[in-house]
């Protein structure tokens, strides 16, 4: 009988012990899956600042692209207006060589290069760029 007792005791100690290692085990997964769920929270708090940093840095990007096209097209829209002016200038040199200084039209001419080179100047310089003169 006693060797019963003693089965029974050492078995319900082995099922205690069983017990405790599975609760054991229990417990570090569930710290886990815890440590898990707080890193996750942590990431979703992150998350809209993350996304609203990269829509301005975006935004931003976006901004100084935009500038620079507008300058480039600039640029490009003057160097084709000093073309212009060089073919005034050519026209009023050729028109000075056959003496033609005293028509209306001469004199026009002579405005218009001359109210174009005022508005290229100007402009030229709000725009902050450089041309190429031809």
């Amino acid at each position: 009988m006693q060797k019963k007792k003693q089965s029974k005791k050492k078995h319900s100690q082995e099922k205690y012990s069983v017990n405790q290692k599975i609760e054991k085990k229990k417990d570090k997964k569930i710290k886990k899956l815890k440590k898990k769920i707080n890193e996750i929270k942590k990431k979703i708090k992150e998350s809209p600042l993350r996304l609203f940093a990269k829509i301005e840095n975006l935004k931003k990007k976006t901004q100084e692209n935009i500038q620079s096209i507008k300058k480039e097209k600039k640029k490009i829209f003057f160097e084709k207006i000093y073309i212009v002016l060089n073919n005034l200038k050519k026209i009023i040199d050729k028109l000075k060589s056959k003496k033609c200084e005293n028509i209306p039209e001469f004199q026009g001419i002579i405005l218009i290069k001359q109210s174009l080179k005022e508005i290229i100047k100007k402009n030229i310089k709000k725009c902050n760029i450089n041309v190429k003169k031809n």
